[in-house]
């Protein structure tokens, strides 16, 4: 509901707002809304610092934008807005480049999924919840984050992973987690080995392991203390905007989690329905199946740049 009103109010207040054709300066792509310089403002606001963006860099910030707005010097207007956000300069600190992962030979998604955890967290936040359990599918690296008031045991877990992995995605070939006393647990081996999982475990001290997972961690908690840098303790209430935002916007492949997963980019507003849509069954696998080549080409890119 909050999702759907905000951005179609704010698609109605530019469509009302549009001057005469004649009057829109070429260039603006096709399906696009011109944008009034008296609105840019509230449209820079929704494309970085609200709920669907969570303050994100330059890159992801102008890839929600230009959903469905446009004007000529937007990029520039964007550089210069995300530049002075203040929230952006008080809880975003330079990253260490982390050492580039193994090669993944994976070819579609839900071949391989990392797990982790992390509870450096306010213990005072509502429902005194202090840890997230990530799972991140190797491949698309769509993530889904899930707040706990505690680690769990390893039956816990088992029911965890039935419950936000198994139930959306299926079963896994391979499951990557650290050492934590959940993971190297016997019932936890068991109940992966009666489901034909294999279970791997991340070397200590050797980021390279689980690399994608640490930069999700640090994405993530970068997020959140964007959109909760006023109260801290409403974090938990926060993660599914920050999960919505990591999977819907690009990252340095060029393709969001979202439709590295499934094939498509999930529509934002109504017009972009038809881009969303097939012809039929056959059509919509072979949408996915060229777009998996696609964005496996990508990831062997940039892993030969890194290394």
């Amino acid at each position: 509901m909050v999702l759907g009103t905000t951005r179609w109010s704010l698609e109605r207040k530019v469509r009302d707002s549009a001057p005469d054709p004649a009057s829109i300066p070429s260039g603006c792509p096709e399906g696009r809304l011109f944008v009034p310089s008296a609105l840019r403002t509230m449209v820079l606001n929704w494309g970085h610092s609200s709920r669907l963006a969570c303050h994100p860099g330059l890159t992801r910030t102008g890839f929600l934008i230009a959903q469905r707005f446009w004007w000529p010097s937007m990029s520039s207007d964007i550089r210069v807005f995300v530049s002075a956000c203040p929230v952006c300069a008080s809880v975003k600190t330079p990253r260490t480049p982390l050492p580039a992962c193994s090669t993944l030979y994976l070819c579609r998604p839900d071949l391989g999924t990392t797990l982790l955890w992390t509870s450096s967290l306010d213990c005072q936040t509502q429902g005194k919840k202090t840890v997230i359990i990530y799972i991140i599918d190797r491949f698309s690296k769509l993530a889904h984050a899930i707040p706990l008031q505690k680690l769990p045991s390893a039956k816990e877990l088992a029911a965890l992973v039935s419950q936000h992995l198994f139930r959306l995605h299926g079963l896994p070939i391979n499951i990557i987690s650290d050492r934590g006393p959940q993971f190297i647990a016997s019932f936890w081996k068991e109940f992966c080995n009666l489901l034909g999982i294999k279970v791997s475990l991340s070397s200590g001290f050797h980021p390279q392991t689980n690399g994608q997972v640490e930069r999700y961690n640090q994405d993530l908690e970068t997020s959140l203390r964007a959109m909760c840098c006023k109260n801290p303790k409403t974090w938990s209430s926060q993660l599914p905007w920050v999960e919505y935002s990591h999977n819907s916007l690009v990252n340095s492949t060029g393709y969001s989690p979202f439709q590295a997963a499934y094939g498509f980019q999930h529509p934002l507003f109504p017009r972009q329905e038809h881009l969303a849509s097939s012809s039929g069954p056959a059509a919509f696998l072979t949408r996915c199946r060229h777009t998996w080549s696609r964005f496996r080409q990508e990831l062997l890119r940039n892993q030969e740049w890194l290394t």
